[in-house]
């Protein structure tokens, strides 16, 4: 974790700046999903919210009037829906609305109600998620498992990174080599040894170093002999 902090120090930064963001997006998935998956109809039934009132509330005279195509509905049930959508010109602008956007206003209503009821109380997070650079959104999401192991190690130890990072990531890519340069440092003491090998003095064979030890240990013999008949003399 710490290796990759150090190497991802633009990642954890955007993570950082938009923790808000990122944060209500893991703990509100369902919300996140639906806003994502029925972005384009959540749009409309903002932006037809009036008409869609209308609608809610007289679904009957807009289920008949459907049953006619465009331009021949009776006048009296005309009349009805201009009272409905509240009369005069408003009513009329409402209507014509409603007429023009059939196509949004028909997906609007094949979405779950269930959706609409999730989504609507977390519009300013939605909002705020929304405005979140795409490619740090595709960065962070990338780089979850290694940002959710980092969110575990102990906060003394992050503060070293955050202070450090730039030289812990660099360790990190060295070490990788380290270990070969010291391979040939130790096979280069090695040839120096074999070649220097003639040059070091004393015994190879441990029969001629016995016989070494033996013969000095003679000579000490003898010269101890040697100064006890002189003393004795």
């Amino acid at each position: 974790s710490l290796a990759w902090a150090g190497t991802h120090g633009s990642v954890i930064a955007d993570y950082t700046k938009y923790s808000t963001e990122f944060t209500f997006a893991s703990t509100h998935p369902t919300v996140v999903s639906d806003a994502t998956k029925y972005s384009t109809q959540l749009t409309n039934a903002a932006r037809l919210a009036p008409e869609l009132k209308v609608i809610e509330a007289n679904p009957a005279l807009f289920a008949s009037a459907a049953k006619y195509p465009a331009g021949k509905v009776p006048a009296a049930l005309a009349a009805k829906l201009l009272a409905a959508a509240g009369g005069g010109t408003k009513g009329a602008t409402i209507l014509a609305t409603i007429d023009k956007n059939a196509s949004a206003i028909a997906g609007i209503l094949a979405v779950p109600p269930s959706v609409f009821t999730t989504v609507a109380p977390y519009s300013a997070q939605l909002t705020a998620l929304a405005a979140v650079p795409k490619p740090v959104v595709a960065a962070v999401t990338a780089a979850t498992p290694e940002l959710t192991a980092l969110s575990k190690v102990p906060p003394a130890v992050s503060a070293y990174v955050t202070a450090h990072g730039t030289a812990v990531g660099t360790a990190a890519a060295d070490v990788a080599g380290q270990w070969k340069t010291w391979f040939w440092i130790c096979f280069g003491g090695l040839i120096v040894f074999l070649f220097s090998i003639p040059l070091l003095r004393g015994r190879w064979r441990t029969r001629d170093a016995k016989r070494d030890e033996d013969e000095h240990e003679a000579m000490v013999q003898a010269e101890l002999a040697k100064l006890q008949a002189e003393g004795a003399a």
